[in-house]
């Protein structure tokens, strides 16, 4: 989602999902067997075509469906050529919900699904009744139908998706489940917290519980608050798949979506695959996360807003297809905006390697608005950019009278090191020491070869404590740390 919409597109995108979505409490009536039509939902035309995505790694099983569904779950009948049991999530979910790992069900979300109701932005309101709390176990697959279709933790709960490298939890579509998805099949995950933001609404101070996003159309739906350490649970081993859902132009939501969400919070070995926007959209809070895979991202593989303080360790982002939606809005592997208040953007990211050969792509690093960004033991390779097609040999676009960015032991493969060099030239002025500009022998497996392995690392514990010190840059130490093995999609 780019910064030029920042604020508005935010609140624009999740009041229409929300006026689309159906409305409900507990397991709701099921007229007829079979999977519902949801609203018709209207996507762009692409100007290319769509790219060709691997199947699953995991098909569905081969044995029949389930004979029912679990308690606290609706029975939406069979699916995916009689394989599958369909069964719905509650349109609210309070108290505790666990969904099991049943050969034969997969799990709906239907229009939109609340974890719990909103209890404010004030840390110190816990109202029992309005928690609620989803547990989903390892294997688990979820599945959107349509646009609409989005998993939204309101803030004072919480989701514990917690999954295993040889059984992760799958978000995905319907027509993924039948062999054929495709990017803007669904919505996603949005994850609501309580840490502070510095987008508030009206005159609020930022930090406060009273500042706070708006979500236009509904009373349910805001991000932000007073508390930094705020706790909105736990994912790992996670993948959401063909995500995205357009609203119009520059509204859209992503794999996922996090608005204020503290560090409490806990998000490791997650994977944004084909996502129709953005990979993942951070707004503001304090919340880290560890070892992500960002894969054919349309937009930015990571947009973040409204003043994030965080960072994220061991990551590795893959771009090799066209933007569905054309040259146009391609986007950047990064794009980190804010609203120029405190508290100050200040991303940071160390142990990443990103390789893309899509030469639509706007540039590799978008900084602007006031942000103070951080790149630390990174390594970045890009094509030269084709004729009549966006710059996607830049390594950085870089504007704002405010703007910051800090690269410490890092490896750049790029023709252009600085979009902007002759009339703000942030990169020569910034701190660099260590960075290399050069030709990339990153192997085909994204293994660091001779030239990244001679940058020194830079300790990165002291800069910020959630980040570990390890002797090597990029996202693996070599061919035996490929930590995204057996548990991702799309890399091969």
């Amino acid at each position: 989602m780019s910064v030029r919409n920042n604020t508005k597109t935010l609140l624009m995108a999740f009041g229409a999902v929300f006026a689309l979505a159906g409305c409900g409490n507990g397991a709701d009536e099921v007229a007829s067997p079979g999977v519902p039509a949801n609203p018709p939902v209207a996507a762009p035309p692409p100007t290319s075509p769509p790219p060709t995505t691997p199947p699953p790694t995991s098909p569905p099983p081969t044995a029949g469906p389930a004979a029912s569904c679990p308690d606290g779950t609706v029975n939406q009948g069979t699916i995916v050529n009689n394989t599958l049991r369909a069964c719905r999530l509650p349109q609210t979910i309070l108290g505790d919900l666990t969904l099991r790992k049943i050969d034969g069900v997969a799990y709906q979300i239907q229009g939109q699904v609340n974890v719990g109701q909103d209890q404010l932005g004030d840390a110190a309101v816990n109202d029992a009744s309005k928690r609620g709390r989803l547990f989903i176990e390892p294997g688990v697959t979820l599945f959107g139908r349509n646009g609409p279709d989005v998993l939204l933790v309101q803030r004072g709960s919480q989701i514990n998706a917690l999954g295993t490298r040889d059984a992760p939890i799958v978000f995905t579509s319907l027509a993924d489940l039948e062999g054929n998805g495709k990017k803007f099949d669904w919505a996603g995950i949005v994850l609501m917290g309580r840490a502070p933001i510095n987008a508030c609404i009206g005159n609020a101070t930022p930090g406060t519980a009273a500042c706070q996003g708006a979500v236009e159309g509904t009373s349910n739906a805001f991000g932000g608050g007073n508390a930094p350490n705020d706790n909105s649970g736990e994912m790992s081993y996670v993948q959401v798949r063909y995500s995205g859902y357009v609203i119009g132009e520059g509204n859209e939501l992503q794999s996922l979506t996090m608005v204020g969400v503290g560090d409490g919070t806990k998000i490791s070995h997650f994977q944004s695959h084909a996502s129709g926007d953005d990979g993942i959209e951070i707004f503001g809070g304090t919340v880290n996360m560890s070892h992500v895979v960002i894969t054919e991202a349309d937009d930015d593989s990571l947009d973040t807003d409204w003043g994030w303080s965080g960072g994220i360790q061991f990551g590795l982002i893959v771009r090799k297809t066209e933007s569905v939606k054309g040259v146009a809005d391609s986007g950047s592997i990064f794009e980190w905006s804010a609203v120029d208040r405190q508290p100050t953007s200040t991303p940071k990211i160390s142990n990443f390697t990103v390789y893309t050969t899509d030469r639509t792509l706007d540039s590799l690093v978008k900084v602007n608005q006031g942000t103070n960004a951080s790149i630390w033991n990174s390594i970045f390779v890009t094509a030269p950019a084709g004729p009549n097609l966006k710059q996607s040999d830049v390594c950085f676009d870089i504007s704002g009278a405010n703007t910051r960015i800090e690269l410490l032991s890092n490896y750049f493969t790029c023709d252009k090191r600085d979009r902007n060099t002759t009339t703000t030239p942030y990169v020569d002025a910034a701190n660099k020491a260590g960075t290399v500009f050069g030709p990339s022998t990153l192997t085909a497996a994204y293994i660091p070869g001779a030239n990244e392995t001679a940058v020194a690392p830079v300790a990165v514990r002291a800069k910020h404590a959630f980040f570990q010190d390890v002797n090597y840059i990029g996202a693996a130490r070599d061919a035996n740390d490929t930590w995204w093995t057996g548990w991702t999609v799309g890399l091969n």
